[in-house]
């Protein structure tokens, strides 16, 4: 075995010539001998050889390009991908100079340079989503995670019938539901939810504050809303979350027949 680092790139600056000439089957004998020679990893011989710069030389030094945006357009940046709740690239690059001025006149950020405001007028989307991936604070995706999300209501799912044609837009009485997260964009906490029906045909809307959004309270939120409705509803469309799909909800709905 060679023992020193020059002898082994020498010898693997040799082999190289015989080693791009050769067929598979030949350097595969090639490069086992020359990982038995210099001890070196078998996947990084094969990577010295394959490389078309002089082991005997320093390796070349590519020259880094000089940043152009620098941290000053890096944090206004974020500030305005966090005020628009961690959108991609392409929704924040076309609205940077009018969100960044909308928080300076709500004292929300500093007045950044004017050199600093001509380089967010010209920066790319790209540019903006490379920026985006240097960015370690996750703190909005726990707003799209947690803020209003809806956890789906499992035991219930084939007991609900779900209807596969199109909206019966001659009969009232069908209400659209859902609720509606008022929080000021901070998931943490409890805070005033909205339970909003509203009937497909006639449009008529109906909607009730409730505090949190627990199963007890959505159904009671939609008994009040109920009696106080033009006619009857004969049918909730709501989605999958426990909200609505639960025990509390299902025998309310039956006993009265909606």
């Amino acid at each position: 075995m060679l023992q020193n680092k020059h002898s082994k790139l020498d010898y693997l600056q040799s082999l190289k010539k015989p080693y791009w000439a050769a067929i598979r089957s030949a350097k595969t004998d090639l490069l086992a001998t020359a990982v038995e020679l210099t001890g070196y990893n078998r996947q990084y011989v094969a990577s010295l050889l394959r490389d078309h710069y002089n082991l005997l030389k320093p390796k070349p030094v590519t020259k880094k390009r000089k940043r152009f945006y620098g941290s000053a357009v890096r944090s206004v940046v974020l500030a305005v991908r966090k005020v628009q709740f961690g959108a991609c690239g392409e929704l924040v690059q076309p609205i940077l100079v009018e969100r960044v001025n909308q928080l300076i006149a709500f004292g929300e950020l500093k007045q950044p340079s004017e050199d600093t405001m001509s380089k967010l007028a010209r920066i790319s989307v790209s540019t903006v989503k490379r920026i985006f991936k240097t960015d370690h604070d996750r703190s909005y995706e726990k707003l799209k995670l947690h803020g209003g999300m809806t956890k789906p209501g499992k035991l219930l799912k084939p007991m609900v019938a779900v209807r596969v044609s199109f909206w019966d837009e001659t009969t009232p009485g069908f209400y659209e539901t859902d609720t509606v997260s008022h929080n000021g964009g901070d998931p943490n906490g409890t805070f005033i939810f909205s339970v909003n029906m509203t009937d497909v045909v006639s449009g008529w809307t109906e909607p009730e504050a409730i505090m949190g959004k627990g199963e007890q309270v959505c159904v009671s939120a939609i008994d009040d809303i109920g009696q106080s409705l033009p006619c009857p509803f004969k049918g909730i469309d709501s989605d999958g979350g426990s909200e609505f799909i639960n025990w509390h909800l299902f025998p309310l709905l039956q006993t009265t027949q909606h």
